[in-house]
C-alpha cells in the first residue's frame, strides 16, 4: 500500500501542475487538428493508423515533459532526502510515480476516443484497427512513462531529464533503421529492439502476444533500472 500513498501524492501534484493541463490541451488540439485535416482531405474513413502514428510522435515528445520532474525535481528541491530516510521502499516510489504519470497519459488518450466515434457517425470503419491501435498506444505509453521515470532518476535537472527521456524514446523508434546498414542477424536484433514494428501491427489491427510481452518487458526493465538507481543513491 506504500506505492498507493506515493501514487496519490504524485497524482495530486500533477492535478495542480499547469504543465499537466498545457500538455493535455496541446495533445488534444494536435490530435483533433490532424484528425479533422485527414477527414476533410480524404473521402475514406480508414485513416486511423495514420492518426495513431501521429499521436505516437506527439507522446514521444510530451511524455518526457510530464515525467521530467518526478525524481529530478525531488533532488533539485532536496525533498528526495525525505524519501530516502522514510520507511517507504524504492519500488513503492517507482511504481507510485510511474502509475501517476501513466494515469494522466491514459486520460489524454481516453479523451481522444470521441474522434473514433465521429468516424462511425460518418462511415463504417473497421473496428479492429481502432481497438488494437488504442491497446498499442496504451502499452507504448506505459513504456514511455517508465523511460521518463528512469531518465528523471539520472539527474538533478528536470530539463536534462526531459532531454534524456526524449533521446531514449527516439532511440527505440529509429533503431529499426539500422537494419538496412547491418548484417541480417544484427538487423533482426535492431528491428526487435524497436517499438515501430509492434506499433505497425497494433495500428494495422493485429495483436501479437510477442508485442505485448515486448512492451511489458521494456516497461519493467526501465522501472527496475530506476529502482536500482534509487537504491544506489540511498546508500551514497
Amino acid at each position: 500500500m506504500k506505492a498507493w500513498v506515493i501514487y496519490k501524492r504524485e497524482l495530486r501534484a500533477l492535478a495542480v501542475a499547469p504543465i499537466t493541463y498545457v500538455l493535455g490541451a496541446i495533445f488534444l488540439l494536435a490530435a483533433g487538428y490532424r484528425f479533422s485535416l485527414m477527414l476533410i482531405q480524404t473521402s475514406r474513413v480508414e485513416f486511423y493508423p495514420i492518426q495513431f502514428r501521429y499521436m505516437t510522435n506527439v507522446l514521444l515528445i510530451f511524455t518526457p515533459l510530464l515525467t521530467m520532474r518526478l525524481l529530478a525535481g525531488e533532488r533539485e528541491s532536496g525533498s528526495i532526502a525525505l524519501l530516502f530516510t522514510s520507511p517507504i521502499d524504492e519500488w513503492a516510489v517507482v511504481l507510485g510515480k510511474w502509475g501517476a504519470t501513466y494515469t494522466v497519459i491514459s486520460l489524454y488518450l481516453l479523451l481522444t476516443m470521441p474522434l473514433a466515434a465521429i468516424l462511425f457517425s460518418v462511415g463504417e470503419p473497421d473496428q479492429g484497427p481502432i481497438i488494437s491501435g488504442y491497446i498499442g498506444l496504451y502499452l507504448l505509453s506505459g513504456t514511455f512513462c517508465a523511460i521518463g521515470v528512469f531518465a528523471s532518476s539520472l539527474t538533478t535537472s528536470s530539463i536534462v531529464a526531459a532531454v534524456i527521456g526524449f533521446g531514449i524514446n527516439l532511440f527505440f523508434g529509429v533503431v529499426e533503421r539500422l537494419k538496412d546498414m547491418s548484417t541480417a542477424s544484427l538487423g533482426a536484433f535492431f528491428e526487435g529492439l524497436s517499438y515501430i514494428p509492434a506499433c505497425r501491427d497494433f495500428f494495422g489491427g493485429v495483436i501479437y502476444g510477442k508485442h505485448v510481452i515486448f512492451f511489458l518487458s521494456l516497461t519493467f526493465f526501465f522501472l527496475f533500472a530506476t529502482q536500482r538507481m534509487l537504491c544506489s543513491n540511498r546508500w551514497r
